[in-house]
């Protein structure tokens, strides 16, 4: 049997703080009675309902929060962006510690076996196991090796993403290495320009009515 459709509507309470200035707008809206709060601005427009927030007014909790706390609520896993610039001075990072980290017998080698290196460590450290910390990974480059994985870190930055660059690489665990991330910029512009100069005095003084 097919479900009736109904369609309801009602007048519901909010409470809105406006702020403009000579370039931008924000307004932020909630409602008491269900946690509700919405943002509508020049950099983007995020909603959320927190079913309980304790025995204290709504403005009293949006007070407490931080920016981290919220940009998750508010924008979920999108809080976090890709860094670039970050992700390229990662992996510079790496080649550089690669180049550093020497274990004997192998600095001078151009192309070389994993097991023949293996077994020359192992007789190196009696028998310990690989390279403290790196897994499979040879830390022992030769500045040809170092030089080329340099060079493929500008598929990062040409590209804006990981993926030309990791099908170039040589590198072991390349995602975890380079992989690094941000907080959404948009979300901290509204922070630091709405939030915490305009908002958050505006919240004070309700959470005082409402106390």
């Amino acid at each position: 049997m097919e479900r009736e459709t109904t369609v309801e509507v009602t007048e519901i309470q909010m409470t809105q703080i406006v702020v403009r200035t000579r370039n931008s707008w924000a307004k932020l809206r909630y409602q008491e009675s269900t946690g509700f709060v919405s943002i509508q601005s020049d950099y983007g427009s995020w909603s959320n309902s927190w079913c309980h927030y304790g025995d204290r007014p709504l403005a009293s909790f949006l007070l407490e929060i931080n920016r981290d706390y919220a940009g998750g609520k508010f924008l979920g896993a999108a809080i976090d962006v890709f860094d670039v610039g970050e992700s390229i001075q990662s992996v510079k990072r790496h080649i550089l510690d690669c180049r550093r980290e020497t274990a004997p017998g192998v600095a001078e080698v151009e192309e070389f076996d994993r097991a023949q290196w293996q077994r020359k460590y192992d007789q190196w450290a009696g028998g310990i196991g690989r390279y403290p910390g790196i897994g499979p990974e040879v830390r022992s480059w030769t500045k040809t090796r170092a030089r080329e994985e340099w060079r493929l870190t500008a598929l990062i930055e040409e590209s804006q993403r990981l993926d030309e660059w990791y099908a170039e690489t040589s590198i072991d665990d390349a995602i975890e290495i380079a992989h690094s991330t941000r907080m959404d910029h948009s979300w901290c512009q509204f922070w630091d320009l709405f939030w915490e100069p305009h908002i958050r005095p505006e919240l004070r003084k309700l959470a005082k009515v409402a106390a």
